[in-house]
């Protein structure tokens, strides 16, 4: 059952997103949100071991505060445009609160609890919950102006390693709060290193 809720959650939010964002710019996060709590629903027990919590976990995950800034310095030096206005107090919010928050909830989450359900093999969960958290960030070059694009194809490739290194959180330190830490840290990095250029 949970499967076919993740493919018409999945579809109607990459194929009809971009229109319900024009009108609602929270929609596409209401539609993520509805998955989440589908499967918070169905699989509770599963959650438990990944909830640990360590002081040391700050140290772990400073590297992606640097990652994140070395990541807007490429597409500084690309001399490419980003399509969001880092200006806006909005888009600092999502940025810096939802986005860690959902995209950690949805991708090292619901799907992650998901695909182990379906996949033995928690490497290769790592890797289709990175390649599905990459490519979900490829998703905006349907409807974003062409001189974004450049930005657009470098976004997919850091959030590729943004999504292991997060990945890496649950597999190695049984942490989601590590994993969400680390996404923190490296849109930090990003938005700081934004307003300094």
């Amino acid at each position: 059952m949970l499967p076919i809720i993740f493919l018409i959650i999945f579809s109607g939010r990459y194929f009809w997103g971009h229109k319900l964002e024009q009108n609602y710019w929270w929609s596409t996060y209401l539609i993520e949100l509805i998955f989440i709590i589908s499967v918070l629903i169905f699989y509770s027990k599963d959650i438990k071991k990944f909830l640990k919590w360590n002081s040391s976990f700050i140290k772990k995950a400073i590297i992606f505060l640097l990652f994140g800034g070395l990541s807007r310095f490429f597409i500084y030096l690309g001399g490419w445009s980003i399509p969001w206005d880092l200006n806006d107090p909005l888009t600092i919010f999502i940025l810096l609160i939802i986005a860690p928050l959902l995209e950690e909830s949805l991708y090292r989450g619901a799907i992650w609890i998901l695909l182990s359900k379906m996949i033995n093999g928690p490497k290769k969960i790592l890797g289709l919950t990175s390649g599905l958290f990459s490519l979900s960030h490829l998703y905006p070059i349907w409807f974003v102006d062409k001189r974004f694009a450049p930005m657009i194809y470098t976004q997919t490739i850091y959030t590729l390693i943004l999504g292991l290194g997060c990945g890496q959180a649950l597999l190695k330190h049984k942490s989601f709060g590590l994993s969400v830490l680390r996404h923190f840290m490296f849109n930090v990095g990003f938005y700081f290193l934004s307003r300094m250029l």
